[in-house]
């Protein structure tokens, strides 16, 4: 299935990671290309504002702000909202927070064949990655084509084939007008094709437990969304409830632990078959046994208790699932995860230019709850209208690795070297996806197994030198699988503490051969199936 027209220019909505490695893809296929982003600086999340530091965040959000096409903006709060000139601004503040490290390692957090200078560490700190970022965008020639503080408001489909951008600028530090009565900010352009590359660390999940919305109403400034997290010191000698079972909620709970009184961590109870890897599983199982000393887990909340008369969180209870409850809790850190979103493609009103119906193609996109990307042929290509494409949708993935990758199939099809399927194909495809997923959530989560069989399935497809020599680095990339499993238990182990016990290094040992086990049966089957007949290297660590 060929697009209706040749494609010779496209919009790329992010620079980011994943919006880079597009734009170098598509710059190498000679076509014209234009990175549209909305902070001042490229690098996604990997820019860190700290000067937008607020101690708390309500939680109060506008799903879509009308007049800016913006996703859930907090127009409540008052930390980094700017007033001038009768005129209300807001920021963009990214997820970056002072400490954040890496936890994959650099070779993994490479765009293709573009690597980390030699000698680099295997962990490096966020700035670490915002300077590759840059002199990965120089070396190819994207700096030129990026378009910083340009907010992309209103993307729509034409009656001659043509997507339509609408864009805004946001101005310096990342101020965005919201109250615009008029649009003669608004500048519009005409592009063949669009590739989304806004990342899906944005709009925060927020859970819907009970009594939830009572204490943020009550205590707006004591609740807040990793999201907004930038250092520990708000959290000094509190006791802080950490809401959330994944890596952040680990992690921000450690690094708070090293200021707060008490952390306590409610986690719910994954099931059984939640799309991570069973070795993800035991890492995680591992680092449970290197919480501070002042950290605990407890069981998942079922309630927050009612306030009316009280006036301190502290004097508040909160019920848990196993019948138990807390109370003299000072700050709720809300690790939940975070949303998909693209709210530039939300229905406005019909500039009479023969726009297509943009409620249709965001409510065939997006899930209700905004946990699952829809009608995406290889999670990159929308379905109705290849000529609308995405780059870095799959979560639990080789990141930079899988980005560079779909960059590859994006160029190889929008500059007709490789042939889409049909769409009665591509639909039959994914209702087979959507039959036979774990859970409702899990649509687009890979892991280390399925990523294999992922990128196996598109150099089959499309079967270029270029896509096959990509697919195999990937593959290759197994064997840091046990070195990478190596340094996460080995650095969770060692942050906060002097010494290690004998039991500690015990269970270092039994996680590293239950792991290399099952990595060992999954990459058996996988080169049984033919797989590049690439050979993986498992040393001894």
């Amino acid at each position: 299935m060929d697009p209706p027209q040749a494609i010779q220019s496209v919009a790329v909505i992010g620079a980011g990671p994943s919006g880079l490695a597009v734009a170098r893809r598509l710059l190498e296929a000679g076509l014209s290309v234009t990175v549209f982003e909305r902070r001042a600086e490229l690098g996604g999340t990997f820019v860190n504002l700290s000067s937008h530091h607020s101690p708390g965040r309500p939680l109060r959000f506008y799903e879509e702000a009308p007049e800016s096409g913006l996703s859930r903006v907090d127009l409540s709060q008052t930390g980094p909202l700017r007033y001038g000139g009768g005129q209300e601004y807001i920021n963009f503040p990214s997820p970056c927070y002072q400490s954040l490290k890496t936890n994959l390692i650099t070779p993994i957090m490479s765009l293709g064949d573009f690597a980390h200078p030699e000698g680099t560490r295997l962990f490096v700190p966020h700035h670490h990655i915002l300077d590759y970022l840059h002199i990965f965008a120089r070396e190819f020639g994207i700096t030129p084509q990026v378009r910083c503080s340009t907010s992309v408001v209103n993307l729509s489909k034409l009656a001659n084939n043509c997507w339509t951008v609408t864009v805004e600028p946001t101005g310096a530090v990342e101020e965005l007008l919201v109250d615009r009565i008029s649009s003669h900010y608004a500048a519009t352009e005409e592009f063949n094709a669009v590739v989304v590359c806004n990342g899906h660390y944005d709009v925060p999940r927020m859970p819907s437990t009970p009594g939830l919305d009572a204490w943020t109403s009550r205590w707006q400034t004591s609740v807040m969304h990793s999201r907004y997290y930038r250092d520990n010191k708000p959290f000094a000698s509190k006791t802080v409830l950490v809401v959330g079972s994944g890596v952040s909620a680990f992690d921000l709970g450690k690094e708070v632990a090293l200021a707060a009184k008490k952390v306590i961590q409610a986690k719910r109870s994954r099931p059984a078959d939640d799309g991570r890897e069973a070795d993800e599983k035991l890492i995680e199982e591992f680092t449970r046994s290197t919480l501070p000393e002042n950290m605990i887990q407890v069981a998942e909340i079922s309630r927050f208790g009612c306030t009316d008369g009280i006036t301190s969180m502290a004097d508040a209870e909160v019920a848990l699932m196993d019948g138990t409850s807390l109370s003299g809790v000072d700050f709720v850190l809300l690790c939940t995860g975070y949303r998909y979103s693209a709210p530039f493609l939300r229905d406005n009103s019909s500039t009479g230019r023969g726009e297509t119906n943009k409620t249709d193609i965001l409510s065939n996109l997006i899930s209700a709850d905004g946990s699952e990307m829809r009608n995406l042929h290889q999670d990159i290509f929308f379905i109705p209208d290849p000529t609308l494409a995405f780059a870095g949708v799959p979560q639990y993935i080789t990141t930079f690795r899988i980005f560079d990758f779909q960059a590859l199939a994006i160029a190889a099809v929008f500059g007709r070297k490789a042939t889409l399927p049909t769409r009665v194909e591509m639909q039959a495809a994914f209702a087979r996806r959507m039959a036979t997923r774990s859970s409702p959530v899990t649509l687009n989560f890979l892991g280390s197994t399925k990523e294999l069989s992922y990128i196996r399935s598109i150099a089959d497809w499309i079967n270029a030198p270029e896509i096959l020599s990509a697919a195999k680095a990937i593959e290759k990339l197994a064997q840091y699988t046990k070195r990478h499993a190596v340094e996460i238990c080995k650095s969770r182990l060692m942050e906060g503490r002097e010494h290690t016990n004998e039991a500690d290094l015990l269970a270092f040992e039994r996680l590293l051969d239950r792991k290399m086990a099952i990595l060992s049966r999954e990459l058996s089957k996988l080169q049984a199936q033919g797989a590049f007949g690439v050979e993986i290297a498992m040393e001894r660590v």
